[in-house]
């Protein structure tokens, strides 16, 4: 198991055995949710635990985010990431753990968006069968690609609404962000150049980067 994965190991062990009685751990992170205390409740999203691997990163380094949603209600939820161009997430990285699974599985962001206001991640998650424990973990891993003393990693837990397409869910332009939880991070280096446009002519684009699947710990029930 490398380093970046021990480490989150450390975190989630830590934080999973107080879940049942607190909504928070670690420096940074701590508790979404809000409304109602009750999974039965259509407005409830859950109780999160989020955490990220490393808050101090040089350009080019890697640090892994898991969030862990409690008592998720029966319509589902959906969790939104939101972060600065001087991270990036990398390609393929992405699994869930899901109710009471023996193991984390690769999947795929629901959407993934670059707009004005910044990048953004998204997860569908649904509620885990009736006789498992209520609980869905998403692991995914960030590289810093250029210096920023004030980056962040945030998140945002939206209830499913039943009545609307998923294709209609999350709309890039209009992304109704309200952070529940937040990570500061300072990235060392080189800030990114701003863009400039080619003047003619057009370039291959550059292959996105890519990165083995993150790798944590069964979380405790």
């Amino acid at each position: 198991m490398p380093p970046r994965a021990l480490t989150a190991l450390k975190y989630l062990l830590i934080c999973s055995a107080m879940a049942l009685t607190v909504a928070s751990c670690g420096v940074g992170g701590g508790g979404g949710g809000g409304g109602s205390d009750s999974a039965n409740d259509g407005n409830y999203p859950g109780y999160t635990d989020f955490q990220v691997e490393r808050d101090s990163l040089d350009s080019g380094d890697l640090t892994d985010v898991t969030l862990t949603v409690y008592d998720i209600n029966q319509d589902g939820i959906y969790v939104k990431f939101h972060y600065p161009p001087s991270l990036r997430y990398m390609a393929g990285s992405s699994m869930t753990y899901i109710g009471d699974a023996q193991s984390w599985v690769s999947t795929e962001p629901f959407a993934a968006t670059t707009t004005s206001t910044g990048k953004y991640l998204v997860y569908r998650v649904s509620r885990p069968p009736q006789n498992e424990t209520n609980r869905v973990a998403i692991g995914f891993t960030m590289r810093a690609t250029g210096g920023d003393p004030s980056a962040y990693i945030e998140v945002d837990l939206d209830n499913n609404d039943p009545t609307i397409p998923d294709s209609q869910e999350f709309n890039s332009m209009d992304p109704q962000f309200y952070s529940d939880d937040r990570w500061n991070i300072a990235i060392a280096g080189t800030p990114l150049a701003t863009p400039t446009p080619a003047a003619t002519g057009s370039a291959t684009p550059a292959p996105s980067g890519s990165a083995t699947p993150a790798t944590t710990a069964t979380p405790a029930s």
